[in-house]
């Protein structure tokens, strides 16, 4: 069970699954996801089988990190292709700043939010809206009265 802000690692190979709530999950590149069942999609138990890691250790439960002069907290997991900004900019008590370069999904969780990269493009998402930030946009600053998850390359 995960409140709000917190986060779990789940490995190549684990069999995992949501019953209820939002959940964002990010993996590396992958050509495979193969699955158990709850879905109407096709399920290979014998797949499934050969690379599932049977593995009873406690959940990997990464910790967000608290942002400094205007960032974002950040999470980092064991995986070294992705990390995660939690911008939360009018708890923040104003924007903050992802100052991550390379390229960057911005999903807004709740409200509204205004995105603003160093190019000078603006977009606003909404609950439910992801956006596209390519390497070349820059610093992004997001202000507003949502909040929103940001995947970036470390």
């Amino acid at each position: 069970t995960l409140e709000p802000g917190e986060s779990a690692f789940v490995g190549a190979g684990v069999v995992h699954a949501y019953l209820a709530g939002l959940g964002l999950e990010t993996m590396a590149s992958s050509d495979n996801v193969l699955r158990a069942g709850l879905t109407h999609k096709k399920i290979d138990v014998a797949a499934l089988l050969e690379c599932t890691v049977y593995d009873d250790s406690p959940v990997v439960r990464p910790v967000a990190v608290p942002g400094r002069g205007g960032q974002p907290a950040t999470i980092r997991a064991e995986a070294r292709e992705f990390a995660l900004a939690l911008a939360a900019p009018a708890r923040a008590g104003g924007p903050q700043y992802v100052t991550q370069d390379g390229p960057r999904v911005a999903v807004c969780t709740s409200g509204s939010l205004g995105l603003r990269a160093a190019d000078g493009s603006e977009l606003a998402p909404t609950k439910g809206e992801s956006v596209f930030v390519p390497h070349s946009a820059g610093r992004l600053e997001v202000r507003g009265d949502g909040e929103a998850v940001v995947v970036f390359v470390p």
